[in-house]
């Protein structure tokens, strides 16, 4: 597949359903897959008015950017912390429920 997106030109808009298909597209390229969805709205909103010229056509679309690395590992943290904190109060709450 990643052979195809790389070769793909510039106004062909690539789409994926699956959010990993579009997570390998933007992290293994420069282009950027969008949802079904949102091609159909981006039709029905604005059609080709929204098109840079010379810029890939998915750009046109105000779909979130990508996320920096440095947001990444954040994100990361933050996940891996939240999980740290529901694991400690699972553990600390099933102590005190076997302790009755």
């Amino acid at each position: 597949m990643l052979p195809a997106v790389r070769e793909a030109p510039k106004d062909t808009i690539l789409i994926a359903d699956g959010f990993g298909c579009r997570e390998q597209m933007a992290r293994t390229t420069d282009r950027r897959a969008l949802h079904l969805a949102q091609v159909l709205r981006m039709a029905k909103d604005a059609g080709d008015e929204r098109t840079v010229p010379g810029d890939y056509l998915e750009r046109a679309y105000p779909g979130r950017a990508p996320m920096s690395r440095a947001r990444k590992i954040g994100t990361a943290a933050a996940v891996a912390g939240t999980g740290a904190a529901v694991r400690a109060w699972w553990l600390a709450a099933h102590k005190r429920h076997a302790s009755r």
